[in-house]
């Protein structure tokens, strides 16, 4: 069997999205393990308009595949008439993509029907037969709405977070913590006052840099000569496994991956992504507006209880056929 799988970590500044491919090729490993997989990235075109119109590898590989996924994070847009960084596709470009899959798709939180060009485009790319996998139920309510079967999984950042991984999480603070920031969602007073709190609870500071853009907001609001940055996931995930820390911050796939390596995580909510997800995310979620209430919630016993629709996980898995 051969799949093609539309990477949304290839060409990013955002290690959030190498946090759900990651994820993503673990909970798929039951399938990618047993197939050739052929990659192509969704942040630059899978082809040109004369590769799409000619026998390229890249097309023989698209007709030719079983399956064709497409990987997480805001992919679903109100509108494509501009490329947006996430998924730089047009009506020009869009043949490889037909009949793909969506793998724990979310939105940009406007939840509005698209326009006619974009609905023309998905109903070029976004398969009619099988049912994709949503991050969260209004996304599921707006494909529904587009002609298209949907079930929501949640994001598969947190398909292992069970009740058996989160009894293993920490319910009371640790002596270190690593923070982040949202560069593109700034707020100085808020998150001034955000970094200020740590320094008064914990002993160690760490902060790592999920964007590209996140370290030079971070030098603009506060000294930095006290902190220690993580640039890199591997370095991010060696430090969450090897200190004794607490997450805090702003990046929410940061949070779902330090509770992965059972860190207790809280999340400063800056936008959509986890308002979206709230149902399913059973950890101190504290609006940007009420950053004060912060300190009480790090010395305050609570346990992690991530809601993991397992029976829907499986539904959705279930439809695909291994040969």
């Amino acid at each position: 069997m051969k799949i093609v799988n539309f990477n949304t970590s290839y060409s990013t500044q955002n290690l959030g999205d190498y946090i759900i491919v990651e994820a993503i090729k673990e909970e798929m490993s039951f399938l990618f393990e047993k197939c050739f997989v052929y990659e192509l990235s969704t942040h630059t075109p899978p082809a040109t308009f004369l590769q799409c119109n000619n026998r390229s590898e890249i097309m023989r590989a698209c007709k030719g595949s079983d399956y064709k996924f497409i990987d997480g994070t805001n992919i679903i847009k109100r509108s494509l008439l501009h490329p947006w960084p996430a998924w730089n596709v047009n009506l020009f470009n869009c043949r490889p993509y037909s009949n793909s899959i969506l793998i724990g798709a979310g939105t940009d939180g406007t939840f509005k029907k698209p326009d006619i060009y974009t609905t023309c485009l998905y109903k070029r790319i976004l398969s009619k037969d099988f049912v994709h996998s949503t991050r969260d139920e209004k996304t599921k309510t707006l494909l529904e709405t587009m002609g298209y079967k949907a079930i929501n999984t949640g994001c598969p950042t947190t398909w292992s977070l069970d009740k058996e991984h989160c009894k293993k999480i920490p319910t009371q603070k640790a002596n270190k913590v690593i923070f982040t920031l949202t560069d593109y969602r700034p707020n100085e007073q808020s998150d001034k006052k955000l970094i200020q709190t740590l320094r008064n609870e914990y002993d160690k500071l760490y902060f790592f840099a999920q964007g590209r853009e996140d370290e030079e907001y971070l030098n603009k609001i506060t000294d930095t000569a006290d902190l220690e940055v993580i640039r890199s996931l591997e370095k991010y995930k060696k430090t969450l496994i090897d200190e004794n820390v607490d997450y805090v911050g702003t990046r929410l796939h940061a949070a779902i991956y330090a509770m992965k390596y059972f860190v207790r995580s809280t999340i400063i909510v800056v936008d959509n992504r986890t308002r979206d997800m709230k149902d399913i995310l059973g950890v101190p979620l504290i609006e940007r507006n009420d950053i004060d209430k912060l300190s009480d919630k790090i010395h305050s016993k609570w346990k992690t209880n991530i809601n993991i629709d397992t029976s829907s996980i499986m539904e959705w898995k279930g439809q695909f056929n291994i040969k």
